[in-house]
C-alpha cells in the first residue's frame, strides 16, 4: 500500500476542491437566495503555488505549503504542515457590502467542503481548518480580493 505523503494529500486537496466546490457554492446560493450570487468556476483554475495561470481565471484557487517542517529522532518522524487554499477573486462591479457577504461565502464553502471530506475515519492524520481574513490586492492593474483557509496537519 503506497504511503500518504504530502504530495497525496496535495492531489486529495485539489480533488475534493474540483469534485465538490461548484455544487457547495449552488448550495449556498440557493439557501441564501438574496440577489447575492456567487458565480462558480472553471475546475481548470486550480493551481498549485504561484502559477499565474490564477490570473486566466474568475474565481481561481491556488494551493501552496506554507509550512514543511520535518522533525525526526532516532525512533520517529514526523512532519507539521500548514495547507494555504486561497481563492483569489476579481471584484470588477460589485460593492463593498455585497464583495464582503460573497467573499465570507466562498470561505464558508471551502470550510464546508473540506469538513465534509476530512473528517471521515478515512483520512489518515488529523486535519485542522483555520479560516483566514480576506486580503485586497492589485496584480497586473486589476484589482482581487482573497479568503480561503489553512489546513493543518502532521504526518507520523
Amino acid at each position: 500500500m503506497a504511503r500518504y505523503d504530502l504530495e497525496t494529500l496535495l492531489k486529495n486537496i485539489k480533488s475534493v476542491i474540483v469534485s465538490d466546490f461548484n455544487t457547495k457554492i449552488t448550495e449556498i446560493n440557493t439557501e441564501k437566495n438574496d440577489g447575492i450570487t456567487l458565480p462558480t468556476f472553471d475546475t481548470n483554475a486550480v493551481v498549485f503555488n504561484m502559477d499565474k495561470k490564477w490570473m486566466n481565471y474568475n474565481p481561481s484557487i491556488m494551493i501552496q505549503t506554507i509550512d514543511n517542517q520535518g522533525i525526526s529522532n532516532a525512533n520517529t518522524r514526523s512532519k507539521n504542515l500548514i495547507i494555504n487554499v486561497a481563492l483569489i477573486y476579481s471584484n470588477i462591479n460589485i460593492d463593498g457590502e455585497n464583495l464582503q457577504w460573497m467573499m465570507l461565502r466562498f470561505q464558508r464553502a471551502l470550510e464546508e467542503i473540506f469538513e465534509a471530506k476530512f473528517s471521515s475515519r478515512l483520512f489518515l492524520g488529523r486535519l485542522t481548518i483555520q479560516s483566514l481574513p480576506t486580503l485586497e490586492f492589485t496584480e497586473e492593474t486589476k484589482t482581487y480580493n482573497m479568503t480561503g483557509v489553512d489546513l493543518i496537519t502532521t504526518f507520523a
